[in-house]
């Protein structure tokens, strides 16, 4: 009876560590953190995961473009290369 029992709590962790894992994949976080976040505390994982915001490519591109430009000046994001700056 215990060995069914934990037999039965391995196989719920594992999927409740796929679903957070997979949830976290499609809404742009990342899923190894996420998987192991659900490994501790399986179903507060998934909920806390549920309740975040999906992460766009939009705002991904201007976290990267922060850290980016915390060690050079750079260009905000956009496409200036085909624009000519005239000086009057």
């Amino acid at each position: 009876m215990n060995t069914l029992f934990v037999l039965g709590a391995i196989a719920v962790s594992i999927f409740l560590g796929a679903a957070t894992a997979w949830v976290a994949k499609e809404t742009g976080n990342n899923p190894w953190v996420w998987l192991m976040l659900s490994i501790l505390l399986p179903v507060v994982a998934l909920c806390i995961l549920l309740c975040l915001p999906e992460e766009t490519k939009r705002s991904k591109a201007i976290k990267r473009q922060i850290v980016k430009s915390d060690n050079d000046y750079t260009v905000p994001a956009g496409n200036f290369s085909n624009q000519s700056l005239n000086y009057k």
